[in-house]
């Protein structure tokens, strides 16, 4: 029969402690950094959309001037 010292016998009611793992850790910075890229793309998401409605604003006087200006051309 061979005696191990070394090896400390596991005790059945203590929990096994295992390293943790990679996606147990709690990352602060990675969700400010998340909340600070989804902020910016809405930031872009609604600068472009004022972009289009002012081109289209824009596009829109512009042929009602040029009606205006026909229409007093027929006058």
């Amino acid at each position: 029969m061979w005696i191990i010292i070394n090896k400390k016998t596991p005790n059945p009611y203590e929990p096994p402690s295992v390293p943790p793992q990679e996606e147990d850790k709690i990352n602060i910075n990675g969700a400010y950094k998340e909340f600070t890229l989804w902020g910016i793309l809405l930031a872009a998401l609604f600068f472009l959309l004022d972009s289009i409605r002012a081109i289209g604003a824009g596009i829109v006087k512009n042929i009602l001037l040029v009606i205006r200006y026909v229409i007093d051309l027929n006058h």
